[in-house]
């Protein structure tokens, strides 16, 4: 005859697969964890540097705007460290009469603006550069000197 009793092993978890799926369960979790960890730092990344190329943007649209030689940037250097959105960003433009090659120098004047900030220990930067085209002044004082 079997008798079954009240408690029959046959349906319970052992002590081993208790500790074996808490085992599983902890390694998902810390690459969740990781993962999540991953994305925070990218997003962040990603935030500084839509940041800066809007502040460059901006700073590139006040330039167009702006009559360069009234504004006073003849050809020149120009450095200024900005706070933007609690973050201090680095901010350079070089204007040069020379736009790279002959054509282009008669016709435009050439501006690269650099924004730079640190991030995790290393230097970023994000780097704009357009062309102005000249007044047309400046265009027949350049051909007289020709």
């Amino acid at each position: 005859m079997n008798v079954r009793t009240k408690y029959d092993n046959t349906t319970a978890f052992t002590l081993v697969e208790v500790m074996a799926s808490v085992l599983v369960l902890g390694i998902g979790l810390v690459l969740v964890a990781n993962s999540y960890m991953l994305a925070l730092k990218a997003s962040n990344s990603a935030s500084n540097n839509i940041q800066a190329l809007y502040l460059a943007q901006s700073k590139m649209d006040a330039l167009e705007i702006t009559d360069l030689e009234e504004a006073g940037f003849s050809p020149c250097q120009y450095n200024e460290v900005l706070q933007y959105a609690g973050r201090d960003y680095d901010y350079n433009i070089a204007i040069t009469k020379d736009a790279g090659s002959l054509t282009l120098s008669k016709y435009y004047v050439g501006a690269c603006l650099t924004v730079g900030w640190e991030e995790q220990g290393s230097a970023r930067k994000a780097v704009l550069t357009s062309f102005f085209q000249k007044k047309e002044e400046d265009e027949e004082s350049e051909e007289r000197e020709l």
